[in-house]
């Protein structure tokens, strides 16, 4: 019977051991990637060996240079620096607004952001040719899903929480209400009859597609402004 008892404890301290090991290899590995997140820059995204960069609104003489050497291409144009088609995602297939340029070149995708008022998160994804919406497994080439990675989350989704949460989408805007990107404060409206949620500007234009040429450097085109300098 002593046997027995014993038999158990030591299965009972085995079994807290292995839940104690399993809440330390999940703080380990939080930590990891918050010590990796230093290491980007923070207007870097980088999932799979893919980079997206942005930039922040005061600009030295030098980033001034480079910014200038920035060549809008309108999506018809862009070669690939984007995909074919690619301005459809805001045209008939509902996406808020879409990046590309030449830190997208070769790399057989885009960014695209979308409002969700149902959950009243904004969704970011990596769109393809092949997968111009997000999905998990929808993708007919490479990985099946195109869902972007915690370092794209934390840095180009809004509704992404903070490096301890390992950038989880747990971030809600109501619509209308100031959602804070790294190209200045955006809000989304809906309910214009197509379906589609927009994002407007705190002058009230509506964006369409992003034009990145640099972290320093990219320009933004609205459906119903002209270009700002």
């Amino acid at each position: 019977q002593d046997y027995q008892v014993y038999k158990a404890c030591r299965c009972a301290s085995i079994s807290l051991f292995g839940l104690l090991l399993t809440d330390m290899l999940s703080f380990l590995k939080t930590l990891v990637l918050v010590y990796l997140a230093t290491l980007v820059p923070w207007g870097a995204a980088i999932r799979e060996g893919d980079e997206v960069a942005t930039r922040d609104t005061s600009l030295s003489a030098e980033e001034l240079a480079e910014s200038s050497k920035c060549h809008y291409k309108a999506p018809d144009d862009a070669g690939d620096e984007g995909y074919p088609g690619m301005d459809h995602l805001t045209k008939t297939m509902k996406v808020g607004f879409f990046a590309y340029g030449p830190k997208f070149s070769g790399k057989d995708q885009i960014a695209a952001w979308k409002y969700n008022p149902t959950t009243k998160f904004v969704e970011f994804w990596w769109s393809k040719i092949w997968c111009p919406l997000e999905c998990s497994n929808c993708c007919t080439k490479g990985a099946k899903g195109n869902e972007a990675g915690a370092f794209a989350r934390g840095t180009l989704n809004p509704s992404a929480g903070g490096m301890m949460s390992g950038y989880a989408i747990n971030k809600e805007f109501k619509e209308g209400q100031k959602i804070p990107t790294k190209f200045g404060n955006l809000f989304a409206h809906c309910g214009d009859g197509d379906g589609r949620c927009i994002f407007k500007d705190s002058q009230g234009c509506t964006v369409d597609h992003i034009y990145f040429c640099s972290e320093k450097a990219y320009e933004v085109r609205y459906t119903d402004c002209a270009p700002k300098a």
